[in-house]
């Protein structure tokens, strides 16, 4: 969140909002606050299994697109 509030003190304007979203994504990730991965990885369980997966391929496709 203090990454975000940072960013938002800058003056936005709507041309670089893009550019700022993918710089909050590159610096904390799809998921800023990792639960949903860090949970799994913390005490894997097989119910929990499938969004940690889920949560990895949304990481990995949002990162990816930003290449």
């Amino acid at each position: 969140m203090k990454t975000v509030r940072d960013m938002a003190k800058a003056e936005l304007f709507e041309e670089r909002l893009p550019i700022l979203v993918d710089e909050l994504i590159q610096k904390v990730g799809a998921f800023p606050d990792k639960s949903i991965i860090s949970a799994y990885e913390a005490a894997p369980a097989l119910n929990r299994l499938p969004d940690y997966v889920v949560a990895k391929v949304i990481e990995e496709i949002v990162v990816d697109t930003d290449k």
